[in-house]
């Protein structure tokens, strides 16, 4: 596809899902086949050159340098996109994520549904103990009543939600909630129609593409900030919205901290604030105990206790002051970021430039 051409893309081969009993014989690989459709629109989302099918414009993405890894791991299985298990019981999110640190992975976007079962949660606090940031696509079921939770309940995570051209909130699809971090472009954004032979484009909404926004826009300020933390990146994120300028200040939960500005974090230098993600709570899982200590990369543990939703409210809401003006596109070097979606978990590896786990966070 054009918009690869020339991008440091590495998909693996074969997909979590590839085993899924969904008659359709789809699968989440990047790909000719639906769910590849909606894994193909993320990464473009991240590292898109701009060229378009048959000479169209195409996607630009936020950080066409970085290097995305992409790991297939949600399918169509009985009527409804949700993340699989392998053979034990594994939740494919578990194993995407642990492969992703592996690969030395500092950004991992997720954008699958599902409940937070408890191989995904011992998942999701190696990935801190390792220094990476986890962005997460917000739940966009307000219409059906659907609470925010699942996923979105993580401890630590920067949950995203999508906003319109004019920066605003999109209703009757936005949800508020206490978790809400940021809003980032996910409204009216350009898209590969793969159901049409790859070779025409639509408008579509929604968190699963404001999600590798955020990711991107990350793994392009950390490239100028290669000495900066996992927890810092999350800082300056938060710090340098259009309604934050420097202050770590969350003003609802429709918005978070804020819309995301790639131009005011690339203004503050990441490694003047504290090595500390404020994201943290102590009433969540992964427990700040786990995030925080044993080995940065024991195996994936088992079980499955999933937990139950907290109710939310649909977000007509506040609009994002500042909007969404023009972003700075830049080649982001050897930028790592790791990213997951709502059919596939991509993700784009950064090398860090220390080793070990990061220091102990701290609680809001």
């Amino acid at each position: 596809m054009p918009e690869f051409e020339g991008a440091d893309l590495r998909v693996r081969e074969e997909s979590f899902c590839a085993a899924s009993d969904d008659p359709s014989g789809h699968t989440s690989n990047i790909g000719d086949q639906f769910p590849a459709n909606h894994g193909t629109n993320v990464v473009a989302v991240i590292i898109g050159t701009g060229r378009g099918a048959a000479g169209q414009p195409g996607m630009m993405g936020v950080a066409p340098g970085a290097t995305v890894n992409f790991y297939g791991a949600g399918a169509r299985i009985d009527g409804a996109t949700q993340p699989c298990s392998d053979a034990d019981g594994v939740d494919s999110r578990a194993r995407a994520i642990d492969e992703a640190v592996v690969e030395g992975a500092d950004i991992i976007s997720v954008s699958l549904g599902g409940n937070l079962d408890s191989d995904t949660s011992d998942a999701l606090a190696r990935a801190y103990r390792s220094g990476a940031v986890v962005v997460l696509a917000s739940p966009q079921q307000a219409s059906d009543g659907f609470a925010l939770g699942s996923m979105a309940k993580a401890n630590g995570v920067v949950v995203v939600e999508s906003g319109g051209p004019d920066g605003g909130l999109i209703p009757g699809l936005s949800l508020a909630d206490p978790r809400v971090a940021v809003v980032a472009p996910g409204g009216g954004i350009r898209t590969i129609d793969g159901n049409s032979g790859w070779t025409s484009y639509r408008l579509q909404d929604g968190s699963s593409l404001a999600a590798p926004w955020v990711a991107g826009a990350l793994a392009l300020v950390w490239s100028e900030y290669p000495d900066a933390t996992g927890n810092q990146m999350i800082q300056t994120l938060l710090r340098h919205t259009f309604l934050n300028d420097g202050d770590l200040v969350r003003h609802d939960d429709h918005v978070g901290y804020g819309t995301v500005s790639i131009s005011r974090m690339l203004q503050a230098d990441p490694t003047s604030y504290p090595d500390e993600n404020p994201l943290l709570r102590e009433d969540a899982r992964p427990t700040i105990e786990e995030i925080t200590g044993g080995d940065p990369l024991p195996d994936a543990a088992d079980g499955d206790a999933d937990e139950q939703d907290q109710a939310t409210v649909a977000a007509d809401g506040p609009s994002p002051a500042g909007g969404f003006p023009g972003v700075p596109v830049v080649a982001v070097g050897a930028a790592a970021v790791a990213v997951g979606l709502a059919l596939v978990v991509t993700v784009a590896v950064r090398r860090r430039t220390s080793a070990g786990p990061p220091p102990a966070a701290r609680p809001r």
